[in-house]
């Protein structure tokens, strides 16, 4: 029979979630049982399966050095892999070769959550630019197969996801009375509702291992509420009706531009017992009755990734200038910029405590306000008010980026926001500018942002603790550090993250030749530096 073989290098890009990123790399301890391969990393548990997979070093298939995985399925109509995990997670990217050299179509088509296959075409085996961007979250599984047919010799590498935080509520969640609350993985969960309360559910029958019971009375309608102390993505929440009701729940995000989700209880039981939301950038949900009847909420195992970002507060170490206000977090330094800008304590405007930043401006034709950042960011939101109470629409225009962003237009109502906080959800600007047409005093407070890949960099000559050798580069890069050494991550020019590594001594070898930009992240900071593939 003839081997078809193909590769993959799977990263973390686009969506910055916290924690380290779990790389199964198959070169440590996968294990080859016949008919697949398995590999546990940080207790996610991957099978790679098909009947004609085996695990071999592919170095000598002329391919990039460092791939260690070969999958090979016979030729016939359709060929496939197929890669299951045993939790949700999201994978981002992939790096994707054929062994082969072939020219023909390849299709990586997700399992669970609500995601688009990718098709690929291969030209001489391999994609375009080596990378694909898959984007995909809360997956339990992928399929890699030839479309319409065709040999192919599958090899993989380097497959890296990110797992979520489970809330499962039975092991440190704590009952305050009106509300629960728990902490994973340093992120905050918060339900509430005033019948609300932690119990052990097993009893009503329901599948083993429930332990979260949010009873209300019956009403017209009948609600929880679950905050995060942060911006996450929602992945998916196991929802059954102690009553055993016959009745639809809606689940209605809070913050980023996602949809409800309505679900119809039969029996009290939910299709496939497990609701998947995919939400991106909200802050916390609703979960309440359509329509009204009684029902008890029992809720397990919520699944989330919390979106790793920096925020500006302004009442910490924001400094102001006179015409500007400028503070840093994070290695990240904004500059809010206007003649009137001004930075004060406005908690006596009546607004909500807390809001420290005051930029007005005079009334006239335009008014506005500049924020500027040093390096490319993905900005989530801003909480923003108007002191004046006025009733105006506001503009926020995004500065560079890759012209996917647009502006967002709010309108005020005696000054507040819809939900008082403004999504963007901006990839790789620069800045935004804040302006109206009359009168208005600009309040903001808790600014959220994140690094972007689209980095902007020290020159490579700069003195520094940090030293990136040789540059150019063909084969090995090498990093020393006065100081340890937490993680690093090279990026391609397009601000796609192609490698990650904690250790000094990277494999470059398999990448194509141009520009990369390396961010270091030590004890003492973060440092960038930009180097020459060759």
């Amino acid at each position: 029979m003839k081997k078809i073989t193909i590769f993959f290098t799977i990263l973390i890009l686009a969506i910055n979630v916290a924690g380290a990123q779990t790389i199964f790399n198959f070169d440590t301890n996968a294990i080859d049982n016949g008919d697949d391969i398995t590999e546990t990393v940080d207790d996610v548990i991957l099978t790679v399966a098909d009947t004609g997979i085996s695990l071999v070093d592919v170095t000598g298939f002329g391919l990039p050095s460092g791939f260690s995985v070969n999958a090979a399925v016979t030729s016939g109509t359709t060929n496939s892999v197929t890669f299951t995990f045993d939790q949700a997670v999201a994978v981002n990217s992939i790096v994707f070769y054929d062994g082969n050299g072939s020219n023909l179509d390849v299709a990586f088509t997700p399992v669970g959550g609500n995601n688009d296959p990718v098709v690929v075409t291969l030209t001489g085996g391999f994609t375009p630019d080596e990378s694909v961007d898959l984007n995909w979250i809360n997956v339990t599984g992928f399929t890699v197969s030839t479309v319409g047919g065709g040999a192919i010799q599958f090899i993989f590498d380097n497959l890296s996801v990110d797992a979520p935080t489970i809330f499962d509520f039975d092991t440190n969640a704590i009952d305050n009375g009106d509300d629960i609350t728990e902490t994973i993985d340093g992120v905050t969960l918060t339900a509430a509702n005033t019948d609300i309360n932690l119990v052990d559910v097993t009893g009503f029958g329901l599948p083993s291992g429930f332990s979260f019971n949010a009873a209300v009375t019956s009403g017209t309608t009948n609600s929880v509420n679950f905050t995060f102390d942060r911006d996450v993505i929602l992945n998916s929440i196991v929802f059954y009706d102690g009553n055993g009701s016959n009745l639809d729940v809606t689940f209605a995000p809070i913050g980023g531009d996602n949809d409800p989700v309505v679900v119809t209880l039969t029996g009290g039981f939910t299709p496939g017992e497990s609701v998947d939301l995919n939400w991106v950038n909200v802050t916390g949900f609703t979960v309440s009755t359509v329509g009204g009847g009684a029902i008890q909420f029992i809720f397990d195992n919520i699944s989330a990734h919390a979106i790793d970002q920096t925020v500006f507060d302004f009442d910490t170490n924001a400094v102001d200038n006179g015409d500007d206000i400028v503070e840093t977090v994070d290695d990240i330094a904004l500059t809010v910029a206007d003649t009137g800008v001004n930075l004060v304590d406005v908690t006596g405007l009546g607004l909500p405590s807390g809001f420290s930043v005051n930029a007005a401006v005079t009334s006239g034709t335009t008014n506005s306000v500049d924020f500027a950042f040093d390096n490319a960011v993905n900005i989530y939101s801003i909480v923003f008010y108007d002191g004046n109470g006025s009733n105006i629409d506001v503009t926020f225009t995004p500065v560079g980026g890759n012209g996917n962003n647009d502006p967002v237009v709010v309108t005020l109502t005696g000054g507040f926001t819809p939900g008082e906080k403004v999504y963007f959800n901006w990839t790789g600007v620069t800045g935004f500018t804040v302006s109206t047409m009359g009168a208005i005093q600009f309040i903001f407070d808790n600014l959220s942002v994140a690094l972007s890949a689209s980095l902007t960099v020290e020159d490579v000559n700069s003195n520094s603790s940090v030293k990136v050798y040789p540059n150019p580069v063909q084969n090995i890069l090498n990093i020393k550090s006065q100081s340890d050494i937490k993680s690093i991550n090279l990026y391609n020019n397009l601000g796609q993250q192609v490698l990650q590594s904690k250790t000094g001594a990277i494999d470059v070898s398999h990448l194509s030749k141009g520009l990369y930009f390396v961010r270091i992240h030590t004890n003492l900071g973060k440092e960038t530096k930009k180097i020459i593939k060759k």
